[in-house]
């Protein structure tokens, strides 16, 4: 019984293990590739952005995924956000495309609109020069993360509108910061604590399993030993 507990946990471990340390890996080498894998928005984490500009960047890009329009959008503040891949800050365009490919790569889709706001400007994939064009009436200011979400609120609805899909303006949620989901980080460790609670589970289970088997093994004048004889008549 006990080998194959722990023949089961090892196995467990090792399924736990294939699955995380790539994950972990890919997000060293890229973040935003990891946060737009689960959402439509990926923004700087430090300082952390104004919770209502967040939220207002999120409800756009909600509203063209509505509209036909499945944009995901990377706010980008400093190399630091890059990951491993800290030298294409300042090249918005290049890592567009790097960023871009690695998404398509990862999710089977032939198409994944992508826009990259940097403090240096805007990066497409798969947008087209009608995005260009109308990406070249919002301006960057080089202030603060928040200067940089308020680029990208104002730069998703007049590239949707120039490729088809236009939405309506929303408005922010309330004040704050925010990053990436908590649910991102905290997620797997949830996962690993309910795996390391069933095995605990499991482990009390069979051992009461076993020790019932060896009562039911005892031979019956061993137990019987013990007991108290009845006084003679």
């Amino acid at each position: 019984m006990r080998g194959g507990r722990l023949t089961w946990l090892a196995t467990a471990v090792a399924l736990l293990l294939a699955h995380a340390l790539p994950a972990r890996a890919a997000a060293d080498a890229d973040p935003a590739s990891d946060v737009l894998l689960l959402q439509d928005i990926f923004v700087p984490q430090s300082p952390p952005p104004t919770q209502s500009l967040v939220s207002q960047l999120r409800a756009l890009t909600a509203e063209a995924h509505k509209a036909g329009f499945p944009l995901k959008v990377a706010v980008v503040g400093t190399n630091t956000d890059l990951g491993g891949v800290p030298q294409l800050f300042g090249q918005p365009q290049r890592y567009a495309g790097f960023l871009g490919t690695e998404l398509t790569g990862a999710t089977g889709h032939k198409q994944e609109p992508l826009l990259v706001v940097m403090p240096q400007g805007f990066g497409t994939f798969q947008l087209g020069p009608s995005a260009d064009a109308a990406l070249k009436g919002v301006s960057i200011s080089k202030g603060s993360n928040d200067d940089l979400i308020r680029a990208a609120v104002a730069a998703v609805p007049k590239v949707s509108a120039a490729l088809g899909h236009p939405i309506k303006a929303v408005s922010g949620g309330g004040g704050g910061s925010s990053g990436a989901p908590v649910a991102v980080f905290v997620l797997p460790v949830l996962v690993l604590i309910a795996g390391g609670l069933i095995l605990r589970r499991r482990g009390r289970d069979e051992d009461l399993e076993d020790e019932d088997d060896e009562d039911g093994d005892e031979p019956q004048d061993a137990r019987r030993a013990g007991a108290p004889t009845e006084p003679a008549s």
